[in-house]
């Protein structure tokens, strides 16, 4: 998308080093900059980075993670970036939704829209293991389909890995996997994914829920899901005392 706009695209090394972002992001004096909330922590952490140099920075994208506010805000904290959103895509169908350019980040219990539906696309979100949507507002399964989403794999794989494509309305689909919400303006949030949504006496319970609020409490460092335990591990700060 960079090169079809006629921007120039840096490539700092052939795999992330946050050393050589950093001084990339200072030396070609970059405008815009994408990456995951590991690769934030990364620089952030990093010895060689500076208060000042990133006065270029107009916007920075996040994704490949679930994003949370404290993530945002540090981003503009350390790079003053003057726009931080984060975004949303996938192998299957690149540019299906997208935050337009001048709208704000909006916020439902902790997490950030991705955007709105683009020119050609279609969006809907339907309960989980169905192709039947739900009512705005409420979480279920994310499916895309348009002009720029696949209709299948070409590998010679069928049944299983191609399960998630069928014509409906005339229109290509693909379930993703991800847990979504559609609020009343059609703004799309990313809630987590359907396999890793805990299930209790008949209650779902997202991970990525907990996670949010765990990370909402003062003196947590890190949260995230143990992957064992089922339930998320906190790692707090050793000089905090709470009152």
């Amino acid at each position: 998308m960079a090169w079809r706009a006629g921007a120039a695209v840096i490539l700092p090394s052939p795999t992330f080093e946050a050393g050589a972002a950093l001084k990339s992001l200072a030396y070609f004096e970059c405008t815009h900059m994408s990456c995951g909330p590991s690769m934030v922590s990364a620089l952030v952490a990093h010895p060689s980075i500076s208060k000042d140099g990133y006065e270029h920075l107009q916007s920075m994208a996040l994704g490949s993670d679930l994003i949370s506010r404290d993530l945002v805000e540090l981003c503009r904290e350390k790079f003053r970036a003057q726009k931080v959103f984060a975004g949303w895509g996938m192998s299957e169908s690149i540019g299906c939704i997208v935050l337009g350019a001048g709208k704000d980040v909006m916020w439902h219990e902790g997490t950030p829209t991705v955007g709105y539906v683009t020119p050609g696309n279609a969006v809907r979100v339907c309960k989980p293991g169905t192709r039947t949507p739900v009512k705005k507002g409420e979480t279920g399964e994310l499916h895309i389909g348009g002009n720029t989403t696949i209709g299948g794999y070409t590998n010679g794989s069928r049944g299983a890995v191609n399960d998630v494509f069928y014509l409906s309305d005339g229109i290509n689909w693909l379930a993703t996997g991800d847990l979504a919400l559609m609020d009343d303006s059609e703004a799309i949030f990313i809630k987590g994914r359907i396999k890793d949504m805990i299930i209790r006496g008949g209650e779902n319970i997202s991970p990525a829920a907990m996670e949010s609020c765990i990370n909402a409490i003062g003196g947590v460092k890190v949260c995230h899901d143990s992957g064992v335990s089922c339930a998320p591990v906190a790692f707090a700060d050793t000089n905090y005392s709470p009152k």
